[in-house]
């Protein structure tokens, strides 16, 4: 391969070369560290992970099967490519081969060095019926079904390697109608993902020797499961449970997740129950040199055009080369500018929505060298085989260190010297970003989110229930429930879920969506409730997205007003669609596809009312942070079409005002402590719209979410506090979870957005500190250095 500092070196002498390159950070390569199973694992598991090329396991994979085997919950956060699956898969195989009386290890009786300790748990109904064969089944489930067929594979040659009849399989959407009894009567590994699971639940009974013996649930990229479609994700999974408990068992949960600040936290509210972390990486890592770099440093060539020059020198240079980029639509074009200046680089686009055929051609030739280039959506970020790369370019922050990560460590991954490119975009936190590495160094920044508590899911959810099993009033209970489920409530340990869950089914019930009955509440809907419950959209008065007569996907109404409005550019699933018309009477939104080379953002007012104080605390004399419920009325005036960052116009918009009741928090300055911010600044008004702005923009950084997820105002005077206040609310009713965190990390947020502010080296405010994009007040008035001195007033270190 060629040298990678020799690479860097010609890359600077480019002529569209001018000082991008605002850092190198090299991270060091890493030894392996080993560890040997005590007991050791059964002879045949041992002998053919061995005929694997794998002849010792890495410390976290020993440390997983060793918690495995107390019978414990697991989650692990090791780097991409480290064996995260062959750490989940050995402990399943072990207990297969254990309690499969047909194999020839089961046959030879217990296994060499197996202790008393690492017999079969009792699970009450495995041996309750004759016509249920005794043996352990295991589900396992991924947010992609590119990511199912890959793992389908490895299942299979273990399967083949130990001479087991386990029929591992595939249940999604694809699977073909004659193949599903089979699966459902034979299949003793079953590969699905949340969406298909949350259509079969109601048909358990089909499924009764499955979820009889259902012993392990592997959940993998644990990470994506956050926000709104976490939040239902995680009340699936309980609906899963309360199944497994009606057949008799209570299956072991393995969860696989990128590097997060609060894994054992998010693995807890996402399933439920008590989990332990491994987060100790024994894989061995090549040395990879980190290039930060900066397209606002050439003001002659665009983002995506840079992006498009960095591809192309790395693949000319010798590098097989992976870039990612945030839409199908820039997959696409990047990938053809690449092959229009070098047609002879085998450079191809991926995305999702390819046929299975065309994607499957793709990875492989990643997989052989004979692609030396691919431009991808985040398609690629997760678990798909497409062996070793050497240079990664990614294209604008995606969202997450986590994925940031995970879209890094597709390089090197062979042990080599490797290279990955991050490209910041304009925008405050990129810009950010690139100006303090290290902040990308440290990883484990930012939190997952997972609210528990929102009326709106859990009602869908409580319906979905009560069609798959009579909801009975003991089951409303959270006393048994990790205590990371609570939710912010007057008391710091008292969840408030239980009481959202009775309200919910109360209210089911006066609309005649559930019964009462002497086992229950049944449900009595004319409608399937899964197929009105969305996994990601919190769901009462849903927009349906309708293109050419199929309804693509579903908004809630205050997401609909924001993004679906008429003349928007509507991004879905990578593709572009124009918005023709929003009908929110009926409910729906006529879109077409259409590719374009614009982006639409819209400009909005809102007032805010306090309605609930539910968290207090004083940061500094004069300034208190409050968090609780509030009720927001947004209107929507109009929308501005920008080509990049430049504005190509205005158009007004005409739409009824939304009032939804959310959760957020609120910065109160005192009349003494507004005064002497007023002395110390110059337009105080000007500094809180500023310092409100920059806030909102570094939020995703404590709590994974994207700005759009997040709304707020200032206010001089506000009604409600009868003092000048900063609000940040979470943009969906009820509230995700985001503002909690918020209000729980508010000190780093607040060190970080000044550091941001003054560290920007525009003099009175530009997009990449306090300017919003969004900002209904079209950035007016604004005061960057008054902003300082707000935001250095709220730290203790200032």
């Amino acid at each position: 391969m060629p040298d990678i500092l020799s690479a860097l070196d010609n890359l600077r002498q480019q002529r569209w070369y001018s000082g991008q390159i605002a850092g190198i950070e090299p991270l060091p390569s890493r030894a392996p560290t080993y560890a040997e199973p005590d007991p050791p694992l059964p002879h045949p598991l041992a002998a053919l992970i061995e005929r694997m090329g794998i002849p010792k396991l890495y410390s976290h994979q020993v440390e997983l099967l060793k918690h495995a085997r107390a019978g414990r919950n697991v989650i692990i956060t090791t780097a991409t490519a480290s064996g995260k699956t062959l750490a989940f898969n050995l402990p399943v195989f072990e207990t297969v081969l254990r309690e499969n009386g047909n194999s020839p290890a089961a046959k030879q009786g217990r296994f060499r060095g197996e202790s008393d300790a690492a017999a079969p748990r009792k699970c009450p109904s495995f041996s309750a019926r004759r016509d249920s064969p005794h043996f352990p089944t295991a589900l396992y489930l991924y947010p992609m079904k590119a990511v199912t067929q890959d793992q389908l594979k490895v299942l299979k040659e273990f399967e083949l390697g130990l001479e087991l009849e386990l029929h591992p399989a595939v249940y999604d959407g694809d699977t073909p109608a004659d193949k599903r009894p089979r699966i459902r009567q034979r299949s003793r590994i079953v590969l699905s993902n949340p969406y298909e699971l949350h259509q079969i639940l109601p048909y358990h009974y089909q499924w009764q020797s499955f979820y009889r013996n259902l012993r392990y649930c592997i959940i993998d990229e644990a990470h994506t499961y956050r926000g709104v479609f976490g939040s239902n994700v995680a009340q699936l999974i309980r609906r899963l449970r309360r199944i497994c408990a009606y057949h008799g068992s209570d299956p072991q949960f393995f969860l696989a997740s990128a590097s997060i600040a609060n894994p054992q936290e998010l693995a807890e509210r996402l399933a439920g129950k008590e989990f332990v972390h491994v987060g100790g990486d024994g894989a061995p890592r090549g040395r990879t040199y980190l290039v930060f770099w900066n397209p606002l440093a050439n003001a002659e060539a665009s983002i995506h055009v840079q992006t498009q020059q960095l591809v192309t020198h790395f693949a000319k240079s010798g590098f097989q080369t992976v870039c990612f980029v945030p839409s199908r639509r820039l997959a696409e074009l990047i990938s053809r500018w690449v092959k229009e200046h070098t047609p002879e680089l085998a450079v191809s686009p991926y995305r999702a929505g390819y046929i299975p055929e065309d994607r499957r051609s793709i990875e492989a030739g990643l997989s052989s060298g004979a692609l030396r280039g691919v431009v991808s959506t985040d398609a690629l970020e997760l678990g798909i085989d497409i062996g070793s790369l050497d240079c990664i370019v990614i294209a604008g922050f995606p969202g997450s260190f986590a994925s940031f990560w995970q879209q890094a460590g597709r390089a090197g991954r062979k042990l080599q010297d490797s290279v990955v490119v991050f490209v910041g975009y304009a925008d405050a936190l990129n810009q950010y970003l690139l100006r303090n590495p290290a902040l990308i160094l440290e990883r484990g920044f930012e939190a997952a989110v997972i609210d528990l508590a929102n009326p709106y899911i859990i009602k869908g959810h409580m319906a979905c229930a009560a069609s798959e099993l009579p909801l009975r009033k003991e089951e409303m209970d959270d006393a048994a429930s990790p205590k990371s489920e609570a939710r912010m409530t007057n008391t710091p340990e008292g969840p408030e879920s239980s009481n959202v869950r009775l309200a919910a089914v109360k209210e089911l019930e006066e609309q005649l969506v559930l019964r009462p009955t002497p086992v229950g509440w049944i449900y009595a809907g004319r409608t399937r409730p899964q197929e009105e419950v969305a996994l990601e959209a919190i769901e009462e008065s849903a927009i349906e997205i309708v293109a050419d007569g199929r309804v693509i996907e579903t908004m809630d109404k205050t997401r609909a007003c924001r993004e679906a409005y008429p003349g928007a550019v509507l991004l879905h699933q990578g593709e572009t669609f124009l918005v023709k018309t929003l009908d929110l009477e009926q409910q729906r939104a006529e879109v077409e596809r259409k590719g374009v080379d614009f982006h639409t953002q819209v400009i909005t007012r809102e007032e805010m009312r306090l309605l609930e104080t539910r968290l207090q605390r004083s940061l500094n004399p004069g300034i208190t942070l409050s968090a609780g419920r509030l009720e927001v009325t947004a209107t929507y005036i109009g929308y501005r079409v920008k080509k990049y960052d430049q504005l190509i116009s205005t158009h007004p918009l005409r739409l009824p005002p939304v009032k939804f009741p959310t959760v957020g928090i609120w910065l109160v300055f005192s009349g003494e402590a507004g005064l002497d911010l007023q002395d110390q600044a110059g337009s105080f008004i000007g500094g809180l719209h500023a310092a409100e702005h920059a806030l909102i923009a570094l939020a995703p950084l404590v709590a994974m979410c994207d700005p759009l997820d997040i709304g707020g105002g200032s206010y001089p005077y506000f009604p409600d506090t009868r003092l000048p206040t900063i609000l940040i609310y979470d943009g969906y009713e009820h509230g995700i979870g985001i503002s909690e965190k918020l209000y729980a990390e508010f000190d780093r947020l607040s060190r970080v957005t000044r550091d941001m502010v003054i560290q920007c080296g525009c003099e009175k405010g530009c997009p990449a500190c306090v300017l919003s994009p969004r900002c209904g007040d079209a950035n007016e008035p604004i005061d960057k250095q008054a902003a300082i001195t707000i935001l250095s007033s709220l730290s203790t270190d200032h």
